[in-house]
């Protein structure tokens, strides 16, 4: 048997324009009475592959559910109070730890009666968690596996804080702020090639040496005590790596492993007798026999820096503090 006409793609897409016209033309009740009546046929045909596919997924988790589950399910509220009292409990502790360090950090300022200041509490959010993933490269030109020496802190200010304000944690100066804006800053650490600071050398009583001082005219060699000890104006710097370094130390100040840098406290954004780092070697300049080259690591681990206080000054001027 043939049909008198003959079905291709054309004829195919020509009764499918006439019965689109067709349904165009039919009263609103009839096309929905035919539509309701095509869903019965065309429905499985298009979400056939969703039925079974959920019916399968609904079956698999049927086969995965073994006994017990049920008694996890009710110790999970039991759960949940638990773990939320440990939050609650951890929430607790960081706020008694952070309330006990800004006491420490206003004790660094208690002696300095002429630098009133207000310490801005910043928790380091841009740092890697351990120590050992500290080698990385953040810039193009930066060479592979160079020290990152700068972080980026979360502030407790809603208003951009002036550059180069002092940056400390509990146990002295850790860098000063770079840039800032809304509750945000960037700390540049004193480890940084960039930084550099006036800054004076504190040479330890305790540590038994002879130093040259004038008397009367004359140049004699006297024990270092108390009493003859005085501060020597450095300018400290960077390495860019894990510690800071002075090149130009005259040999007659007899500095030796132990003793202290200190801030200078020469503007208004750096308090002074800030304890910066710690001296643990000096040699002899490669160049000058009568200069020595001193090494020194900071008092803070800086791979583990988290809670610092942002130094802003109440003396700065209005044009410099908004």
């Amino acid at each position: 048997m043939r049909f008198p006409i003959q079905f291709t793609r054309r004829t195919l897409l020509i009764v499918l324009m006439i019965l689109s016209a067709v349904a165009c033309a039919l009263p609103m009740g009839v096309s929905n009475y035919l539509r309701g009546r095509l869903d019965l046929i065309l429905s499985p045909l298009a979400d056939g592959g969703t039925v079974v596919t959920t019916t399968l997924r609904d079956r698999a988790n049927t086969l995965r559910w073994r006994p017990g589950a049920s008694d996890e399910a009710a110790s999970m509220p039991t759960e949940d109070a638990s773990q939320w009292h440990y939050l609650m409990v951890q929430q607790r502790a960081h706020y008694e730890r952070r309330l006990h360090q800004l006491e420490q950090s206003q004790g660094f300022f208690d002696r300095y009666s002429d630098f009133p200041c207000e310490l801005v509490p910043a928790s380091v959010v841009a740092s890697d968690a351990l120590p050992y993933e500290r080698g990385r490269t953040i810039r193009g030109q930066a060479p592979a596996g160079a020290m990152v020496t700068t972080r980026e802190l979360f502030v407790a200010h809603d208003t951009p804080l002036p550059p180069n304000l002092a940056v400390l944690a509990t146990t002295g100066l850790v860098g000063q702020v770079v840039t800032s804006g809304e509750f945000t800053a960037r700390l540049r650490l004193v480890t940084d090639r960039k930084f550099q600071l006036p800054a004076q050398i504190w040479r330890d009583p305790a540590i038994e040496r002879k130093i040259i001082v004038r008397v009367a005219g004359s140049e004699q060699s006297v024990l270092l005590t108390a009493a003859n000890n005085t501060f020597i104006d450095v300018k400290i710097k960077g390495d860019g790596a894990n510690g800071l370094i002075v090149d130009d130390v005259p040999f007659d100040h007899v500095v030796q492993p132990g003793d202290w840098f200190v801030t200078r406290g020469h503007s208004l954004e750096m308090p002074g007798h800030v304890r910066i780092a710690q001296v643990k070697k000096v040699t002899v300049h490669k160049s000058n026999n009568l200069m020595r080259v001193v090494y020194a690591e900071p008092l803070v681990d800086l791979s583990a820096l988290r809670d610092v206080y942002i130094v802003k000054p109440l003396s700065l001027p209005a044009e410099d503090s908004r």
